[in-house]
């Protein structure tokens, strides 16, 4: 896909994170850009999958009562409720890669919404699953495009951690949404510290809560106007990442919802960047913000953000693969016995790590690690 057709998609995105009604012409975007019939976006209530919200595209209100009637029996297609609460979400689910056609056709969901509709294939993108919730967009292929082949799936892939993260925001403005009317409204009205920011990373608004936040310096501050951090590396992750979204909304590195950010236990936090430089309704709402951030409260451990630290900081193979070994706990010698390479050459890697990442030591660097690791496990 051409990268400006793929930006447009990713702002239809981010504009749904701002204003849910917007959802819909999203799906429609997706739809439309892929050659999907129909999609859906909703959350469930497990395990009877009784439906809290969904918005659709390509579907009229009888079609849909007649598709969250079916909802319960909708797990089926993905292997059953056990796999469903399993499967990773790193990745798109496919129905025709999960169950053969001849399956698919036995099952009620099948005979009850999918047949009639004259769908041959689904994927799903899972936005939200626990023991209580489940929350995704599904989207539905006829016999036009036919079974969804690799070149699609891998499409859905690189759109995939977009959707996560606009769902997890959206979810962070819901609850201030319908009672504001403009965006500095909604962010100033909310619980978790959210700073508007130019392309040079200055504040343009920070809410009471982001405020209070930059007094206390542990996790962000400001100085002369842009926003820094104490925390080795954030700093420049950050810039890097809002320099990148000046030009190209897709360019947010990583996957899953956000960064898990520590400046101590009591400190911890996700941090969320959503872009704003694009986006029929976002342009509007702050006109010298190319991007909002957002500091929501920590949501559990995550794992080394391999991909993430590579992107963010450049790192070459060979660096990353002695980052590892840092973390780890091995020293230069352990290393460079490990590698099969000379401890001179490791120094040089150590060196380079130290300039690139903005830090000074080793601790700095595993602080940094951890410090930015993706909070949500598949």
């Amino acid at each position: 896909m051409e990268e400006d057709r793929f930006s447009e998609l990713i702002g239809a995105l981010y504009d749904g994170a701002v204003d849910s009604a917007l959802w819909p012409h999203a799906l429609g975007r997706i739809c439309e850009t892929f050659g999907f019939r129909k999609g859906t976006l909703d959350l469930n209530r497990l395990p009877a999958m009784s439906n809290l919200f969904n918005c659709h595209y390509g579907i009229d209100e009888r079609e849909a009562a007649t598709m969250v009637r079916n909802y319960p029996a909708m797990p089926e297609v993905w292997g059953g409720l056990a796999a469903t609460m399993t499967r990773p979400i790193d990745r798109p689910w496919v129905v025709s890669r999960i169950m053969t056609q001849e399956a698919l056709r036995q099952t009620a969901y099948y005979r009850d919404w999918v047949g009639p509709m004259g769908l041959v294939d689904g994927a799903a993108i899972v936005l939200a699953r626990d023991a209580a919730l489940f929350g995704s967009i599904r989207l539905a292929t006829d016999a036009r495009r036919g079974i969804i082949d690799d070149a699609l799936i891998e499409a859905l892939a690189r759109l995939l951690p977009h959707c996560q993260r606009a769902a997890r925001i959206s979810g962070l403005l819901d609850a201030a949404q319908g009672a504001a009317r403009n965006f500095q409204a909604v962010i100033d009205s909310m619980s978790v510290p959210i700073l508007l920011l130019s392309g040079t990373s200055a504040v343009v608004h920070a809410n009471p809560q982001a405020r209070t936040l930059l007094e206390e310096g542990t996790v962000l501050g400001m100085r002369w106007g842009r926003l820094v951090s104490p925390i080795a590396g954030l700093q420049r992750a950050i810039d890097t990442t809002i320099a990148r979204l000046v030009h190209d909304e897709g360019a947010i590195p990583g996957r899953g919802t956000g960064l898990s950010v520590h400046a101590g236990a009591p400190d911890a936090r996700t941090l969320h960047i959503l872009p704003l430089a694009k986006g029929d309704m976002r342009a509007r709402l702050a006109d010298d913000a190319v991007a909002a951030l957002f500091l929501s409260p920590a949501s559990g451990a995550g794992t080394l953000p391999k991909d993430m630290l590579q992107s963010l900081f450049d790192l070459t193979s060979a660096e990353l693969t002695v980052f590892e070994h840092i973390l780890s706990g091995s020293n230069t010698r352990q290393i460079a016995a490990d590698l099969g390479v000379a401890s001179s050459t490791v120094r040089t890697h150590v060196l380079r790590l130290f300039q690139k990442t903005a830090t000074h030591c080793r601790s700095d660097l595993i602080r940094l690690a951890h410090g930015l690791a993706p909070p949500v496990a598949n």
